[in-house]
């Protein structure tokens, strides 16, 4: 666009000032470098809308952290730790609670274990992130039966936080196979807002067992967690307790009987003989 040209007094043309109206609606003037008024009251308009609309969005995904959402809740999710209670772990050491976030360890090795039993298939999801110069180590457990096999496995966490805004995404995936009678359990982890996860395998063994999974922190460590969820598979009964319980109870119930049967003979009196005055 040309600018408009105006006759001067000694015949000279000279550029209209300035270039632009303001009613025009110029989003920029190229030639002079000047925003109109009326596109910067725009702008600060749709700032301050964007602004209004997108703090509920803020509110609400910071409300989601230690939290199910409804489907989670329908599909038989537990959240571990609700950002002010470990309510389904089990600490042991120094742990403290900041933020919302369960930091376990300090001047002493520290531990923590997932409360519920998992079953033969699990998932297991949480975030994390580290302090200190040492691997945080990841243990699984088991015992088969009343009396039976225990044993454990265990290994490093495979990523370690490079700084304090560094949390990493990690779940733990227990699988069982009836077809060759094998479990195992695998991790897949990433930076919390990366896309793609890396797996690696953790440990696992023959037969069907239920897992207790726990974590350890070496003393001057830190292992900050949040938004902590299980879904697992119901724990199979063990036949053997069912077998201990049914015993208990067949004894107590004989054990009642002798007691009934012991205060009848106690009050009868033997035959020719009279009771009382």
């Amino acid at each position: 666009m040309v600018p408009a040209k105006i006759q001067s007094g000694d015949g000279r043309r000279t550029p209209k000032w300035p270039p632009f109206s303001l009613h025009q609606g110029i989003l920029f003037d190229s030639r002079r470098g000047l925003l109109t008024l009326r596109v910067m009251l725009k702008r600060i308009i749709v700032v301050a809308v964007f602004l209004l609309l997108s703090a509920p969005g803020l509110r609400a995904q910071e409300a989601k952290k230690n939290a199910l959402t409804p489907e989670e809740a329908a599909q038989g999710w537990i959240l571990l730790f609700d950002g002010k209670n470990p309510i389904e772990l089990l600490v042991e050491g120094d742990s403290e609670i900041v933020d919302g976030v369960l930091v376990i360890g300090g001047n002493r090795p520290s531990r923590v274990e997932v409360k519920p039993k998992m079953g033969h298939e699990f998932e297991l999801r949480m975030e994390y992130r580290t302090e200190g110069a040492k691997y945080i180590n990841v243990a699984g457990a088991y015992k088969e039966g009343l009396f039976g096999e225990s044993g454990s496995s265990s290994t490093g966490l495979e990523r370690r936080s490079k700084n304090k805004a560094d949390w990493i995404e990690i779940i733990f995936n227990g699988k069982y196979d009836q077809r060759t009678d094998q479990r195992f359990v695998d991790s897949q982890y990433k930076g919390v807002g990366d896309v793609a996860f890396i797996k690696k395998g953790l440990f696992g063994g023959a037969g069907a067992r239920n897992i207790i999974l726990s974590f350890d922190v070496p003393a001057g460590n830190k292992f900050f967690l949040r938004n902590l969820k299980l879904k697992t598979n119901p724990v199979p009964r063990d036949p053997l307790w069912l077998i201990f319980s049914i015993s208990v109870a067949a004894l107590a119930i004989f054990a009642l009987i002798l007691l009934i049967w012991f205060r009848r003979k106690k009050g009868t009196a033997p035959e020719g003989t009279v009771q009382g005055p």
